[in-house]
């Protein structure tokens, strides 16, 4: 990557961001996607589009985006953390619970052995 990508990627970013406050949600994923075009490490565009994805409540479209950042990046928590909050949202509790037990392995923090307990708890019911 060069330094002028790198700069364009932090850009479109930073424009994704802004239309994404002024609830233009669809062009915030499409500049979100032009970010990971230009540079398929900048994770936190995976988070944020995932983000915006799940404001629009498609859980499912969110959930494939995160689970291709993990596969980016495995070592961050947050990823599998989102993608088990996604994932719950659209009822696939086996799902959620694969990966809140992976953000806890990862970083044991009181939410997410709160949001853990949740799941589980959903799944006797």
């Amino acid at each position: 990557m060069s330094k002028v990508e790198f700069i364009e990627a932090d850009d479109y970013y930073d424009m994704a961001c802004q239309w994404r406050r002024e609830g233009e949600l669809e062009k915030a994923i499409e500049c979100f996607k032009h970010v990971i075009e230009l540079n398929k490490f900048f994770i936190y565009a995976y988070v944020d589009m995932a983000d915006v994805y799940a404001v629009k409540r498609d859980y499912h479209a969110a959930v494939s985006v995160l689970k291709r950042a993990v596969k980016l990046d495995p070592q961050f928590d947050l990823l599998y953390y989102n993608t088990a909050k996604y994932l719950y949202k659209c009822g696939d509790f086996p799902g959620a619970v694969k990966y809140i037990e992976d953000a806890v392995e990862l970083n044991s923090t009181e939410l997410y052995n709160r949001v853990r307990s949740v799941i589980l708890k959903k799944m006797k019911i």
